[in-house]
Order: structure tokens, then sequence, then C-alpha cells
């Protein structure tokens, strides 16, 4: 469906087309952008591709998950530890919020498991 190469208009180099991400496969199933009709395109085909990626993207999320929870409940204090330090470094780096859902799925566990465990 997409082409080997890809030129961008600023630049002559040719590069890989980028992977379909969660927010592009939110956008065009759950969005305006899957209704546009589009000269050229599969839209049927585009739409089975944004649903793959979709539970690619969430089952390896989930994976993601799991394994944190997982290391938590083994060895809550070093896991404490370690997320401490990354979420001290991405504060400092500011390239990630402290408010957005990874983070804070982390810190509920990590104060989750301190009190439990």
């Amino acid at each position: 469906m997409l082409p080997r190469e890809i030129i961008e208009p600023n630049t002559l180099a040719a590069r890989p087309p980028l992977p379909v991400g969660r927010n592009y496969a939110l956008r065009v199933l759950f969005g305006v952008e899957g209704e546009l009709p589009m000269p050229g395109i599969s839209v049927k085909s585009v739409r089975r591709h944004c649903r793959l990626a979709l539970v690619q993207t969430s089952l390896r999320d989930a994976a993601a998950i799991a394994t944190v929870a997982t290391v938590v409940f083994l060895a809550p204090l070093s896991t404490f530890i370690a997320l401490a330090l990354i979420v001290t470094a991405i504060t400092l780096i500011r390239r990630i919020r402290l408010t957005s859902p990874p983070v804070l799925g982390a810190l509920t566990g990590v104060t989750i498991a301190l009190f439990w465990g």
C-alpha cells in the first residue's frame, strides 16, 4: 500500500515510510480522516491496517504493564528506585509531561506496591 521510499518536499533525500502509529490509527478509525474519500487509496485497506496497528500497540502496552506489575511485586524497593530515577530524568528533561498516562500509571503502581507489600 505504501511506496518503498518517500521523498519529502523540503528535502531531496528518500526515506522509508513511517509505520502507522496509535494516534493515526485512532484518527482514521474514529475520526474524520477515515471518512474522507482518498483517490487512488483503498480506504478499506487503510482501515484494516489501522485496526491491526491499534491491536499491536495495545498488546505491546499490555505486555509492558504486566511486566512492570510483575517486577513491582518481585522487587518493590529496587523497582521504586528505578522508576523514581526514570521519572526524575523525564521531568528534568521535560520531554514528557508528568501527567502523561504511562508516568501516572507507573507512579500509581509503585505507590500501591509500597503500601501493599
